[in-house]
C-alpha cells in the first residue's frame, strides 16, 4: 500500500480584510490560494 501525502496547505486568514498596498499584500499570498480580491482606489 503506497502513502500519499499531501502537501502542507498554507495557514490564512479566513473572511478578513487585509489592508495594505493592494498589489504587495496579493504578491503575498500563495497561488490559487484566493477566491476573491475586491480592490477600492
Amino acid at each position: 500500500m503506497k502513502t500519499v501525502t499531501k502537501k502542507a496547505a498554507a495557514v490564512l486568514p479566513m473572511n478578513s480584510i487585509l489592508a495594505g498596498d493592494c498589489i504587495e499584500v496579493m504578491n503575498s499570498l500563495p497561488a490559487e490560494s484566493v477566491d476573491l480580491i475586491f480592490a477600492d482606489p
